[in-house]
């Protein structure tokens, strides 16, 4: 999508959008995703360019699609704002439920020129039971060590198991605990009573 007309407003947001600590994306007048921040790239592991357009939809869980396909175009059509949550998926495995809102871009002359929207991870939506999920013993090792600030090397070297294995066991506790960092994972243990420091 190299035919964007990267006006100053695209600009500004595109540049704060390359810091931000949470997804965002742009879309055209026509509503073709042209720009995703390194946020999406991180979360998703999606490469921008396998995004663009309709291309970010792959990372939709299927049964959410229609859902996140019907607010955006309706919010499309009259050209107004819109939140949905859906399940989205995460670099390395499994969805995340998240959390989107986004907004339309006028220009000077009262047109749409696009959408500016954002996304981020949100809490657990689990309505059939509150059973907290248990980590494996592994993981609780590792976040063990974790929360008393040893390093995925250090880690490692203590447990006899690769760097690779460690961020394998917190990217895995992650997910279980529906946290985007390892502090946040290691204090939802904390908090669930999984881990004591």
């Amino acid at each position: 999508m190299s035919d964007v007309d990267w006006t100053n407003d695209r600009r500004v947001v595109r540049e704060i959008a390359e810091h931000a600590p949470f997804m965002i994306w742009l879309t055209d007048h026509r509503g073709r995703c042209f720009y995703l921040n390194p946020a999406w790239v991180e979360f998703t592991g999606q490469p921008e360019e396998e995004g663009l357009g309709e291309g970010w939809t792959e990372m939709l869980h299927p049964d959410d699609r229609k859902d996140v396909y019907d607010a955006f175009f309706h919010a499309w059509t009259h050209k107004r704002p819109y939140q949905v949550e859906y399940r989205l998926r995460v670099a390395g495995n499994g969805y995340r439920w998240v959390a989107s809102s986004a907004r339309p871009l006028f220009n000077e002359d009262g047109g749409c020129d696009g959408y500016v929207g954002t996304v981020y991870a949100t809490a657990v939506r689990d309505t059939h039971h509150t059973e907290a999920i248990r980590l494996s013993p592994r993981e609780i090792e590792v976040l063990q060590l974790a929360a008393i600030g040893k390093t995925s090397d250090e880690i490692a070297i203590i447990l006899a198991i690769s760097s690779r294995t460690v961020e394998a066991h917190i990217n895995s506790a992650m997910i279980k605990t529906n946290s985007v960092n390892k502090v946040q994972t290691v204090v939802s243990a904390i908090k669930t009573g999984q881990i004591i420091v």
